[in-house]
C-alpha cells in the first residue's frame, strides 16, 4: 500500500511541473499541432499525469489506482519508475 501511496502523491501533486526540454529529430503530429524537426518542446509533466486515457478519473486521489505502463525517460532511466543512477 505504501508504494501505491507515493506513485500517487507524486502523479497527483507532480514535485516538477516539466520535464527536461526536448529537441525533435524529425517532424512529429500531434493532437496539438505539428513540431517541426529542430523545434524545442518543454513537456508538462503536470498534464500528462492527468491524462485521462492513461489515469480513469484523474483529478480524484486514489492510492489504490494501478501503476500506469512503465516509460522510457533518459537513456540510463529503463522506466518512469527507475531509481538507481547510471553505472560510473
Amino acid at each position: 500500500m505504501a508504494e501505491g501511496l507515493v506513485e500517487e502523491l507524486l502523479r497527483h501533486d507532480t514535485p516538477a511541473a516539466y520535464g527536461l526540454p526536448r529537441v525533435a529529430t524529425e517532424d512529429v503530429d500531434l493532437p496539438s499541432g505539428t513540431v517541426r524537426k529542430g523545434e524545442t518542446v518543454l513537456p508538462l509533466l503536470a498534464r500528462a499525469n492527468r491524462d485521462p486515457e492513461v489515469f480513469p478519473e484523474p483529478a480524484a486521489f486514489d492510492p489504490k489506482r494501478p501503476p500506469p505502463p512503465a516509460l522510457r525517460t533518459s537513456a540510463w532511466a529503463p522506466d518512469s519508475r527507475a531509481s538507481k543512477s547510471p553505472q560510473r
